[in-house]
């Protein structure tokens, strides 16, 4: 058979039938040794135009499969160079067969498939393509473009008027042999999506088709969550996950404990494949677009773009000369986030011309109605993260994207638009708020570390970048307390002195703070610091409204006590007031509590004291007043009254009071417990009961000045 292919064109198809549907006559000779004669005497028979009689029997090298890049180390290099120019004949293999050849190898050569499959599951994305050595990068842009080459051979579905076949009998065939499923389906999107976006594009057309829906529905909502996933796994593994959250794997190795820049390239790597896979499946697929929003993708890319990026950019920013080849591992990071950044961009921009597209096709007003709302929800949203649309803007014009929408819906809200174009009128102060957001480490600003960022970075580059010029971070008492008390709270065995200090090199942020002491990268004056030091904090001035009273706040005197005051002629009028106030007499009597007729409770003249029947009689302060009168004197008023004597003055006024109809409470106090009580006494509690207020209602500290005035207390 082999000889016969080679030597005669046994393909023919004068009805023009389809590639699948035709059949072949051929005679049935097994040797290429065969005369003429012998071909005419040969039995004849019929085969399907597809089948593995038309294939050439080859040896396995014959059908390399694609190798792996992982790291530039030499061995590797040699190894990926030389297994991959292997892969490259057997390309070259199927480039030259023709169209009926190319199809028996496709659809009935298992090693064929399995060759192809091997590149389409594991290829190598153009982003690691670009760090590769410069052998191995020559020999992959060679199979990616033979690679390509063969798929659109394969969604070629007319080669001429006799060699075709129908778009769906391809897209079967395909099937059939495990070559187009949906993970392969999106790698190819992934890996030929700028290359070549006819490929793409047809393929969009072939497999998303809404006869086939429910072949790829509901691989495509799993794809779009585990999408989801991998945003929020790859950012908590970044910048930590909340003590609540549940952490998933999804492929990457977990953070290392010690500070790895070739485990962020990774990690980011993975991210920007992820997202680069969303994106051309939101772009070939409209309904994939919907599920996106509905699931809330576009909100965790703004969330990554202003939290995730600005993270990496502060933890590449410091100085670790540790690290071999730190600046070149840097450098590597710093262009894949850049690429990263800007696929995020791209991707956002799609899903929003998705809305914009579906508005334009849209004839109903409630559809149209519905596209605007998740628009103006998501750029409303998005401003929120100023980093974000503050790039978004300068790719994608907000305000002319405004007036395309108000061309197919003269309805839009003129005052939510307003808001956001006034919004986006303030973004030239957006460099201030971003500069007092993120602080980076001084050390890598005052020694120049810090690299200008990636080359095909958008507006707000210098935003993620250390500012030399910055000033340092300006805290309150009790904010530096709150951070210390964060930074304890994960490692209590430090003391406060020593975290301090910690906080000042790292712009009083405690999550680089932790890091640094974790990481044992520590300046050479923390190092020698002891761990445990307890800071005393610093007595502060009382305010202005506190000053302590001073005795003599003027002019200090020059003598140096009173003997020498007294001594000194020079100021005879302070003299005088002196010995003016020496020889005072005071006019309290000292003799007086020394009487024999002096009672505590009484405090009375000794001429007062009268019998027992003059004090019955009322009499006994009329005569004390009358005998104070008669002497010349000024009525006598006792230091100290008597408690009795004010408290049956007291019940009297009350007495006065209620007989001229004043408020009158009754008695509630009774007979002892157990002897039983006056109906009036138990109206009387009940009443006070009843009208008794819900607080107090005596005023105790008129109470208190009244008993402070009669000396009680």
């Amino acid at each position: 058979m082999d000889f016969l292919v080679a030597k005669h064109n046994i393909f023919q198809n004068p009805k023009n039938l389809p590639l699948n549907e035709l059949y072949l006559t051929i005679k049935d000779v097994r040797t290429p040794r065969a005369h003429n004669e012998a071909l005419i005497n040969c039995p004849s028979k019929r085969y399907p135009a597809l089948d593995n009689i038309f294939i050439d029997e080859r040896t396995f090298p014959l059908y390399q499969e694609y190798f792996t890049f992982t790291e530039n180390v030499e061995d590797n290099v040699e190894q990926f160079r030389y297994k991959g120019l292997k892969y490259i004949e057997s390309l070259d293999f199927l480039l030259q067969l023709n169209y009926h050849q190319f199809w028996c190898y496709i659809t009935k050569n298992p090693s064929t498939v399995r060759m192809l499959k091997s590149y389409l599951c594991s290829f190598t994305p153009a982003v690691e393509i670009v760090k590769m050595d410069e052998r191995c990068s020559d020999v992959a842009n060679r199979i990616h473009q033979k690679v390509q080459i063969i798929l659109c051979r394969v969604l070629t579905f007319k080669h001429s008027d006799c060699e075709y076949m129908t778009p769906e009998k391809v897209l079967q065939l395909l099937e059939e042999c495990l070559l187009f499923s949906f993970p392969i389906v999106v790698n190819i999107y992934v890996a030929f999506g700028k290359t070549c976006p006819k490929l793409v594009h047809d393929l969009a057309k072939l497999y998303f088709t809404e006869e086939r829906k429910e072949k790829w529905d509901r691989p495509s909502e799993q794809f779009l969550e585990y999408t989801l996933l991998v945003f929020e796994m790859i950012g908590g593994n970044i910048c930590g996950f909340d003590s609540a959250a549940i952490q998933i794997p999804i492929g990457v190795p977990p953070k290392p404990a010690h500070f790895d820049p070739g485990w962020y390239e990774d990690v980011l790597t993975f991210f920007l494949e992820s997202l680069m896979a969303l994106s051309a499946m939101i772009t070939q697929c409209m309904p994939m677009n919907e599920r996106a929003i509905r699931l809330g993708i576009p909100y965790r890319l703004t969330y990554f773009y202003n939290e995730v990026f600005p993270y990496i950019y502060k933890v590449m920013g410091y100085k670790r000369d540790s690290i071999h080849n730190f600046a070149e591992a840097k450098s590597r990071v710093y262009d894949t986030v850049a690429m990263a950044r800007q696929e995020c961009v791209e991707c956002f921009s799609r899903i929003i011309e998705n809305l914009i597209a579906g508005l334009s096709n849209s004839t109903l007003h409630e559809e149209k109605e519905m596209y605007v709302e998740e628009y103006l929800k998501l750029i409303t949203a998005a401003l929120d993260d100023e980093l974000f649309i503050f790039d978004f803007h300068n790719t994608n014009d907000i305000s002319e994207q405004f007036e395309v929408i108000s061309q197919f819906f003269p309805q839009l809200d003129t005052m939510q638009t307003k808001y956001i174009t006034d919004y986006i009128e303030g973004f030239p102060k957006l460099k201030e708020i971003i500069m007092k957001r993120e602080c980076a480490d001084r050390r890598a600003a005052r020694e120049g570390s810090t690299e200008a960022g990636p080359s095909n970075a958008s507006a707000s580059e210098n935003f993620f970048q250390v500012d030399p010029e910055r000033t340092e971070v300006v805290l309150t008492e009790n904010e530096i307390d709150e951070r210390i008390s964060i930074v304890a709270d994960t490692l209590p065995d430090l003391g406060d002195a020593f975290i301090l200090e910690c906080l000042h090199v790292c712009d009083y942020d405690p999550v680089m703070a932790i890091m640094m002491i974790l990481d044992e990268e520590l300046p050479p004056h923390l190092v020698e610091m002891p761990r445990d030091s307890i800071r005393i904090p610093a007595e502060t001035p009382p305010s202005q409204g506190k000053q302590p009273v001073m005795a003599y706040t003027g002019k200090k005197p020059s003598a140096a006590d009173a003997k020498e005051l007294l001594d000194d002629k020079s100021d005879r009028e302070l003299k005088d007031i002196i010995l003016k106030s020496a020889i005072a007499q005071d006019q309290y009597d000292d003799d007086f509590d020394d009487r024999e007729e002096y009672s505590p409770a009484v405090l009375l003249d000794s001429d007062s004291s009268t019998s027992d029947d003059d004090e019955a009689s009322g009499g006994s302060a009329a005569n004390v007043a009358g005998g104070n009168a008669a002497s010349g004197g000024d009525a006598f008023r006792p230091f100290c009254e008597d408690p009795a004597k004010l408290r049956e003055q007291r019940e009297n006024a009350r007495r006065t009071f209620r007989g001229r109809g004043g408020h009158h409470r009754g008695d509630v106090v009774g007979r002892a417990k157990g002897q039983g009580q006056d109906e009036q006494v138990q109206q009387n509690r009940s009443k006070k009961n009843v009208n008794k207020a819900a607080r107090g209602n005596h005023n105790r500290k008129r109470g208190a000045q009244f008993k402070a005035s009669r000396g009680m207390f």
